[in-house]
């Protein structure tokens, strides 16, 4: 952000906020550049913040719902704001000013929540207070519910579809997944039939104790693979990715039943991963959340394989729910812990970057826990595989394949190199590659930059039409120990840059290009201009409009090689210029930034012209022909700076000339007047 557009904000808060009576912008716009950093690294306590803002606020309970679901969302100014925001509390005239300039403006929290109202009439009608409903009302409640949880389960998985399309860009051949993908028979959850198959005949209390446990068994059997039992029912979600909830048979033996609650917990994060999985297998989720998927996937077989283990043990009549809990230990924490990431990706709705910044900090989390801690660990490791393998083939190649959008370095393909010479406004170096902050993962946060440069700088050389590879390109592997992978990026980047400095300097010869500058724009070989003004100056001093700018061109030329030829090897690279406006107008438009104005163009508006002719010694300027990628050094706005100067310096030395001349002729009328005295 350039100094001027600082001013002009910093200008516009103090004029909303009618501060009129404090410090000039200026005060702020130094404070604001001396601080300003590229990104935002932070980090700021926001416990007491949070208190100090819910203790403020009339509606404390929505301020905390809003708050934890945009942080839910990995939004990473949240914190920052809220500290912001409490930091206003605390000041009474800053806080006094805000609401004199705003008094109406009340903050709203909006909630999504569904009313018995809104269902539809065939449900709702059935739910009335005080009345006892029978088994046979039960079980068409049931089926209802799990017809229309159904319909919107599909309602949002087309929504989800398009939002990821509109993620990744209309430009990017995404294909549509296939219709027997949505077969709720190939799905790994449960399959909520129209009508109840799993009814049991009679209820399991009046069987023996023992046989109500063989028979709880073989439910719990079911119920860890997906499948509905006999005695324990799933009750259908309140959406799609909700923990899914079962009904035990009330007749069960009550000493049955405690170990039955135990067990069910890790049915249903089997049940909530498995849904995970089979949702993020949709092309349009993008490669981070389909390796994430996989990686689960792996898991979820191991505790599948064991499952079989227990059914083989159990068909030999030898397994109890004791057995079962003492089998499934290491299993109930591994899914556990996939629950709880899953609900974080689902809350947060987390994609590329942000999917990984949750699992870093799911990581560091568990510290205590080694083995939580290997588990997220390896779900890490296999998530950043694709995202590392975008972040290699920028530092090493300068190369993005992005189909997804997942990487946080955005490419604008619209934009080229080609304009860099021509145009003021070009904005290439500054955007063709540019950092998409909300991509960045926080491990990766403080090399970004770095990151960033590197890849430009290689893809430079690329746009050369050369072939370049890091000799130290090592794969890149997630750690907890961040400086493995922060030294091979700083060593792809020291590699870059060296590549392009030396090609700047040793084969393009940048340091030549700005003494050749020198020459002509700072008249550091001022002679050959000397020359040039007693050629030309009969011409220059002629209207605009009748100066032959062939004519004057190819008297600079000559007076250049008479004096330059020896010294410069880029003298053909100098053209002349006759501008339609005066240095003055010249240095107006570039404090103003007009935008979209082309400084190096013909056409302008009636205000920018002068009702007086210039003349040619006014409108002289020099420009410089520049070749890609020297361009990016010596780019248009360069170049005008350049001009601006140049044409200082050569009114200044025709001022000079003029006052020469001028004493001159004073010198000789002197001599003339002393002459005639003495006669």
């Amino acid at each position: 952000m350039t100094e001027f557009r600082i001013h002009h904000l910093a200008s516009r808060l103090i004029s909303l906020l009618d501060a009129g009576e404090s410090a000039g912008p200026e005060m702020y716009v130094d404070i604001l550049t001396r601080n300003m950093t590229r990104y935002v690294t932070t980090q700021v306590s926001t416990h007491n913040a949070k208190r100090k803002i819910a203790e403020f606020t009339a509606k404390h309970k929505e301020f905390l719902v809003k708050y934890d679901e945009l942080k839910s969302k990995q939004i990473r100014e949240l914190d920052a704001l809220v500290y912001l925001i409490s930091r206003i509390i605390d000041q009474p005239d800053v806080l006094s000013m805000l609401q004199s300039a705003y008094p109406d403006t009340v903050p709203h929290v909006h909630t999504e929540s569904t009313s018995l109202g809104e269902l539809p009439q065939s449900v709702s009608g059935m739910v009335m207070s005080g009345v006892v409903m029978s088994q046979r009302e039960l079980d068409q409640l049931r089926e209802q519910l799990a017809t229309l949880t159904s319909n919107v389960d599909e309602v949002e998985s087309r929504h989800l579809t398009e939002r990821g399309r509109r993620k990744t860009g209309d430009t990017m051949n995404i294909p549509d997944d296939p219709e027997w993908k949505q077969r709720a028979m190939l799905m790994s959850d449960f399959v909520m039939k129209s009508e109840t198959t799993h009814a049991a005949s009679v209820p399991v209390g009046s069987l023996p104790l023992e046989v109500q446990e063989c028979a709880i068994v073989e439910d719990i059997l079911f119920l860890l693979t997906g499948v509905e039992g006999k005695f324990i029912l799933a009750r259908p979600l309140k959406h799609k990715f909700s923990r899914r909830h079962f009904v035990v048979d009330s007749s069960l033996d009550v000493s049955l039943h405690g170990l039955v609650n135990q067990l069910l917990p890790v049915c249903s994060h089997h049940s909530l991963v498995s849904r995970f999985i089979d949702a993020m297998g949709a092309y349009h989720n993008g490669a981070i959340r389909h390796a994430v998927s996989a990686a689960m996937r792996v898991l979820v077989k191991e505790e599948l394989v064991l499952v079989a283990q227990l059914e083989k043990i159990h068909r030999q009549g030898d397994l109890s729910l004791q057995k079962i809990w003492s089998y499934l230990q290491p299993v109930i924490r591994t899914m556990e812990i996939l629950a709880i990431i899953v609900d974080g990706i689902v809350k947060g709705d987390c994609r590329g970057g942000q999917l990984l910044s949750l699992l870093h900090k799911t990581t560091t989390g568990f510290a205590g826990d080694v083995k939580a801690q290997e588990l997220c660990l390896y779900l890490t490791q296999k998530a950043c595989v694709p995202y590392f393998d975008l972040l290699e083939q920028w530092i090493y190649k300068g190369i993005i394949r992005d189909p997804y959008s997942e990487f946080f370095v955005e490419e604008q393909r619209q934009l080229d190199e080609y304009g860099l010479g021509d145009h003021y406004h070009n904005v290439y170096w500054e955007e063709r590659y540019s950092v998409c902050r909300d991509r960045i993962p926080v491990f990766l946060e403080k090399v970004a930059d770095k990151v960033l440069r590197a890849g430009k700088y290689l893809n430079v050389i690329r746009e050369c039409e050369r072939d370049v590879r890091c000799p130290d390109s090592k794969e890149i592997v997630y750690t907890l120990h961040e400086r493995e992978y922060v030294d091979q990026i700083e060593q792809a980047y020291n590699f870059a840059s060296t590549q392009l400095l030396d090609l700047l300097m040793k084969e393009k010869d940048l340091f030549g290009r700005l003494r050749s500058i020198k020459h002509y724009f700072l008249l550091d070989q001022g002679d050959f201009l000397v020359h040039f003004l007693d050629l030309a100056e009969d011409e220059l001093e002629k209207s605009i409009h009748d100066v032959s700018e062939h004519r004057v061109e190819a008297l600079l030329e000559l007076a250049l090689r008479n004096r330059l030829t020896n010294i410069d090897k880029y003298i053909d690279d100098v053209r002349l210029q006759l501008l339609p406006y005066d240095l003055i107008t010249h240095l107006t438009r570039i404090l103003t930034v007009l935008e979209g104005a082309d400084l190096a163009g013909e056409s302008f508006s009636s205000a920018d012209k002068f009702s007086a002719v210039l003349s040619g010694l006014e409108a002289l300027s020099l420009d410089y022909v520049v070749t890609w990628p020297v361009s990016l050094v010596i780019n248009r706005k360069a170049l005008v700076k350049y001009q601006l100067l140049f044409r200082f310096l050569f009114y200044t030395k025709h001022t000079e000339r003029q006052l020469n001349r001028l004493w001159l002729h004073e010198k000789s009328t002197m001599r003339m007047n002393a002459a005639l005295k003495s006669w």
